[in-house]
């Protein structure tokens, strides 16, 4: 037996137990043919499993499977039907105006995120928990918000049940659960908000006993000035090389101040967050996990670009330099890197590991089966 489970999952059936047979007899087709990562599921049966799991559809769900029994209920609620509003129909051909207009219309009427969290509070706040009666309303409240961009009949908040209290773990993170807005959730989110601690980033990173640069040159110096000398090739001209930082930290800068959770000079990331690719900052409202993700993709993608324009500029034209030619310049932009990180100047540690990186790489171009221990 193992569990399986899809997201969303809002009404208690959409947890099912199932029995699984394992490995696939040999000479079967799912032996010759190796699935990696796939669920095959049974067509027999009154009602196919996915429809049981949030009304999946096989579009390309994923699917969690828990083989654990400990984590297993004690048993399973019978699954919801799904069954979907009917469409509202258009009685000629659809133009860009009609399609304009439902963007509109969707962008307006999109309660789905409301949905969510007001089941999470009533869940929370009912004695059966998501077994009430208004949370199995909501399950299917969610199932047509859900199928609303298919549908074109949105949901209207009138006809959700408002839930009373605010539990602690839908505090915002940067108010006080206990300043008698909140009450103490008894259920296992409360458990789990009480349990984390959100810190405030240090703003300077921590100081490091023994300078990298110092272990790095240790490393790569003595194989750089090798091939460097053998290749009669010497150091490149670092102005240009201080003009690629200056650009860098210049569209650094831009990405901290304009990814924040708020529009403010104390929002702004710092370098570490940027290189990390997350948003350690805390938010004042108490529902802008969508926000976050939203910005932390839209600035990691400008970090990739900017990586790659930085990588671009450092090696130059691989058409009309060679390994040597760009090891130099490559050597020479870490040691850019290096003084610029001894200044202090903002990026010059982000913009050091694309200089080691770009190092690296013509050395593995050079030598393909060389180690070099750093």
């Amino acid at each position: 037996m193992l569990l399986i489970v899809r997201s969303p999952t809002v009404h208690p059936g959409d947890v099912q137990l199932v029995h699984a047979i394992g490995k696939p007899e040999p000479g079967s087709p799912y032996d010759i043919e190796k699935l990696e990562n796939t669920v095959v599921f049974s067509v027999k049966g009154s009602r196919p499993l996915p429809s049981c799991l949030g009304g999946g559809d096989l579009d390309g769900d994923e699917y969690y499977l828990i083989t654990n029994p400990e984590l297993h209920p004690p048993k399973c609620e019978t699954p919801a039907s799904y069954e979907g509003p009917e469409r509202i129909p258009l009685e000629r051909d659809s133009t860009v105006k009609d399609i304009a207009h439902f963007v509109i219309e969707y962008m307006t009427h999109d309660t789905l995120g409301l949905i969510g969290v007001n089941h999470l509070r009533l869940a929370d706040q009912r004695r059966k928990g998501v077994l009430d009666t208004d949370c199995l309303a909501y399950a299917q409240l969610y199932s047509d918000a859900v199928d609303y961009p298919k549908t074109g009949i949105p949901v209207s908040a009138d006809d959700m049940p408002k839930p009373t209290g605010i539990p602690d773990w839908y505090c915002a993170e940067s108010f006080d659960p206990n300043n008698g807005d909140y009450y103490e959730s008894i259920r296992a989110l409360g458990v789990l908000f009480r349990a984390v601690q959100l810190v405030n980033p240090s703003p300077h990173p921590v100081e490091r006993p023994v300078s990298q640069e110092k272990v790095i040159r240790a490393a790569l110096q003595n194989k750089v000035s090798n091939i460097l000398n053998d290749s009669g090739v010497g150091p490149a001209d670092d102005s240009h090389f201080r003009q690629l930082f200056a650009r860098f930290s210049y569209e650094l800068k831009y990405q901290c101040a304009t990814h924040g959770l708020a529009q403010s000079a104390n929002s702004r990331l710092n370098e570490e967050e940027v290189v990390v690719g997350t948003i350690l900052g805390k938010t004042s409202a108490a529902n802008e996990s969508r926000k976050r993700r939203n910005l932390i993709e839209r600035f990691r993608s400008q970090s990739k670009d900017l990586v790659l324009y930085i990588k671009k500029e450092i090696l130059g034209d691989m058409s009309d330099l060679g390994h040597a030619e760009r090891l130099a310049r490559a050597w020479t932009c870490l040691e850019v890197g290096w003084q610029m990180s001894e200044e202090k100047r903002f990026g010059a540690n982000s913009f050091s590991l694309i200089a080691l990186k770009s190092v690296l790489d013509v050395l593995h171009d050079i030598e393909p089966d060389g180690v070099v221990d750093v």
